[in-house]
């Protein structure tokens, strides 16, 4: 995932940015595009097949029906949904300004410390 954020932001400093094409849109373009890939962000991002009512195969139908009858594997899934929300937020004003909000920007800086800490609070008692 790191490679693909790499390579959109290299492609963000070109003189023609691909992704203007996306964002120059119109309204009524950018509101499926944008429902898109939040769908995909949302159902392969999140643990939707955990919390659901596990049948006797431990296959929830949500994420049978959205990895289409389980042909996506988890983890490209998972890369989709980072992609997504990449993607997302390099495309929409929306969630640009959502992500860089000060609470968001705060919770960005602290959560590096808590991943790095984590192990040690859980392991020395």
């Amino acid at each position: 995932m790191f490679i693909f954020g790499v390579i959109l932001a290299d492609s963000e400093t070109l003189p023609n940015r691909p992704l203007d094409k996306i964002r120059n849109l119109q309204w009524w373009y950018k509101v499926p595009w944008n429902t898109l890939l939040i769908f995909v962000a949302v159902s392969y991002g999140s643990n939707f097949d955990r919390g659901c009512q596990y049948k006797e195969d431990d296959v929830c139908d949500y994420w049978r029906y959205v990895t289409i009858g389980s042909h996506i594997d988890k983890q490209i899934g998972m890369y989709l949904a980072g992609l997504a929300v990449v993607l997302l937020a390099l495309t929409s004003e929306v969630t640009s300004c959502v992500l860089g909000s000060g609470i968001i920007q705060f919770f960005g800086k602290i959560s590096y410390m808590f991943y790095l800490v984590h192990e040690l609070i859980l392991q020395w008692p």
